[in-house]
């Protein structure tokens, strides 16, 4: 201590003090020494070390903590100034109870190394625990940065919108963030959660202008279940009948067999929306299934009313060919067996 910091000879006397004190079991002693070095030297290792094992085994978090910032402010490497973050926001955490110095530590570290796992987690976990929904939403939002997959992705979104609902008592924001999910993302896996919060919101419109933009691009397997969805909101709260029929046409398109598509289009033409386009649908699948019976009634429901001689005239032109196939399809000898 007597020496001039720079003396030559001052890190080589504090680190041979330091070594002596160790020796003679004067805790106290060698630690002075050792931040004697540090003063003197640094970055010197062996000092480092040394301080960690004493503050570790004496439970002195603060004077770690200390040191561990002291370490920082000398770190240029990224991954190092990371670790470190990293290991200042643990000890605050764990053995400070120091969440504000936690998250000051956290957040610096994403700044500085955007998208680390570690402290990403670790933050978002952080929020959660002082109900800082807001910075929790924030950190989400920023995750989309750094990830590309798309279910990933999709998840995210998803536990946003939750978090905005339940928590923050933003369920616009959370069905905005709802349908920019399903337009990334084109399939129907957040359609219940997308129904649910347009039917409080009365925004059916947004869901489906959302859902038309998305199934264009979703795979064949996914258009099944959004053109179904799509179809039920027309036919239901947004009272679109002849949308809702486009919307079971494009879903019969993919799924030719799908008997609830083929039993809402019936509902329809009972109720009378749509025939000309439904009777064109539905015909085409009695003919296929060779129901001449079911067919003309089709048929018949559909001919355009007028006079019974003009009624009489269009239904015999639309089943002029159909009616040759049935006569086709019969026996030749009508006591045949068959």
């Amino acid at each position: 201590n007597a020496l001039p910091e720079d003396d030559a000879r001052g890190p080589a006397l504090a680190r041979l003090a330091a070594g002596l004190f160790e020796e003679l079991g004067q805790g106290a002693d060698a630690i002075r020494a050792w931040e004697r070095l540090r003063v003197l030297a640094p970055d010197a290792e062996d000092a480092i070390e040394a301080l960690t094992r004493h503050f570790t085994e004496s439970g002195a978090w603060a004077r770690l903590r200390d040191l561990l910032r002291a370490i920082l402010t000398r770190a240029r490497s990224s991954d190092a100034r990371l670790a470190l973050h990293l290991q200042i926001a643990e000890l605050s955490v764990e053995r400070l109870d120091d969440q504000q110095s936690a998250r000051e530590a956290y957040e610096t570290a994403l700044a500085e190394s955007p998208g680390s796992p570690r402290a990403t987690v670790a933050l978002g976990r952080l929020y959660q625990e002082t109900d800082d929904w807001s910075a929790w939403v924030e950190l989400a939002m920023a995750r989309l940065g750094d990830v590309q997959h798309p279910e990933a992705r999709r998840e995210i979104y998803a536990e946003a919108a939750e978090v905005l609902t339940e928590r923050l008592d933003s369920p616009a924001h959370a069905f905005a963030l709802l349908l920019k999910a399903v337009i990334e993302q084109p399939d129907d896996v957040l359609g219940p959660r997308i129904e649910t919060l347009a039917k409080s919101l009365d925004r059916f419109s947004d869901a489906a202008h959302a859902y038309e933009t998305a199934i264009k691009e979703a795979r064949p397997a996914h258009r099944r279940g959004m053109a179904m969805r799509l179809a039920e909101w027309f036919e239901g709260p947004l009272n679109q009948p002849d949308a809702a029929v486009r919307a079971y046409r494009s879903l019969l398109a993919d799924a030719p067999d799908d008997v609830l598509a083929l039993i809402a289009l019936h509902r329809l033409f009972e109720a009378g929306h749509a025939r000309e386009s439904i009777a064109e649908e539905l015909a085409e699948r009695h003919r296929k299934a060779g129901d001449w019976e079911r067919l003309h009634e089709l048929l018949a429901a559909s001919v355009p009313a007028g006079p019974p001689e003009a009624r009489a005239e269009n239904f015999a032109d639309v089943t002029r060919n159909d009616t040759s196939r049935a006569a086709g399809a019969m026996p030749a000898n009508p006591s045949s067996p068959g």
